[in-house]
């Protein structure tokens, strides 16, 4: 089975800008400046690092953050009474 260029693509680059992976991608170039004893540029990383991961995972943020993606469609106030219909068979 044979998978698409496009598709792996699409893959590895939306893997790439998960805020988690962006976190683990700063810390790791700050442990690489570390192991080349850049001990300045690693300080930066590290601390980029950090914050990064420290802003995206406060609930308070990442709330913020999700609002406009939340907000765009109107809650469900009432359940209908068809839902087992729009279940296909």
């Amino acid at each position: 089975m044979s998978l698409g260029i496009g598709f792996i693509l699409k893959k590895v680059i939306s893997f790439l800008l998960m805020p988690l992976t962006i976190g683990m991608v700063l810390a790791l170039l700050g442990l690489w400046f570390l192991h080349k004893e850049k001990i300045k540029k690693a300080k930066h990383f590290l601390l980029m690092s950090f914050i990064w991961i420290a802003l995206v995972t406060y609930a308070p943020v990442a709330n913020l953050l999700l609002a406009p993606l939340e907000n765009q469609y109107a809650k469900l106030e009432k359940i209908p009474n068809n839902i087992g219909s729009c279940i296909s068979k």
